[in-house]
């Protein structure tokens, strides 16, 4: 089979990265082969090495489409970012997910994306003065969107505890205290929910709340054999 490339959305705390591996063996055990196509840059590595890798990426991508990368770049230097460190990291972010997405679509198998353009584009958002979902979405090229994106809808409380409770510092929001967190987190799912309104990809939702990893992963494995056996991926 041609590339397919799944994104997995959701609030901080909703388990993307759970999800991601049960159905990484969920798909290879149906026959599918199927992979996380960007482990090496997500949040799974150490900051300093994610933040130089996605830089690396993010410079490929220019030097292969600089026509798109370009117009990507003013898209998010017009966004408003708070500060102009936070508008090179979501440009590097942003260019380095579209370098992953357009290999994930030429490579054989499944690629699952565990921080893919939804979730750049609600980074870019939280912060941003001055665009919307609307805007940033255009930017993108079709070769360098997800065919699918699975989100796992998380009520924001539940994303609150779940943080609470986890060991690794690897998000803004999970630095927060209580109160604080729980603010960001509702606002945040304002924010997800215009980003989706505004995806031009399909969006496949999965409640991620008294589901196991297998159950959500069995859920998910469904909609991508659906696109499967649907339409060509490319």
């Amino acid at each position: 089979m041609s590339g397919l490339v799944v994104e997995l959305a959701g609030l901080p705390g909703s388990g993307k990265s759970t999800l991601a591996d049960a159905l990484v063996a969920r798909l290879r055990s149906e026959g599918l082969p199927c992979e996380v196509g960007d482990v090496g840059v997500s949040a799974r590595v150490r900051r300093e090495v994610r933040v130089l890798r996605r830089v690396g990426l993010a410079a490929a991508q220019a030097a292969h489409s600089p026509v798109s990368a370009a117009r990507s770049a003013g898209v998010v230097v017009r966004s408003g970012q708070s500060s102009r460190r936070d508008t090179a990291a979501v440009l590097a972010q942003w260019l380095a997910t579209e370098r992953i997405v357009a290999r994930g679509r030429r490579a054989p198998g499944v690629r699952l994306l565990e921080e893919g353009l939804v979730q750049t584009t609600w980074t870019a958002l939280l912060r941003a003065h001055e665009l919307g979902a609307a805007d940033l979405w255009p930017s993108v090229p079709a070769a360098s969107r997800p065919h699918l994106v699975v989100l796992l809808d998380v009520p924001p409380d539940l994303a609150a505890h779940r943080l609470a409770a986890r060991a690794s510092q690897h998000s803004r929001v999970q630095q927060l205290g209580p109160r604080k967190r729980a603010a960001a987190l509702r606002r945040g799912q304002q924010v997800l929910d215009d980003v989706l309104q505004a995806c031009p990809v399909p969006v496949h939702r999965l409640p991620s709340y008294g589901e196991t990893a297998d159950e959500l992963a069995a859920l998910a494995a469904e909609a991508v054999h659906a696109l499967v056996g649907g339409p060509s991926a490319d």
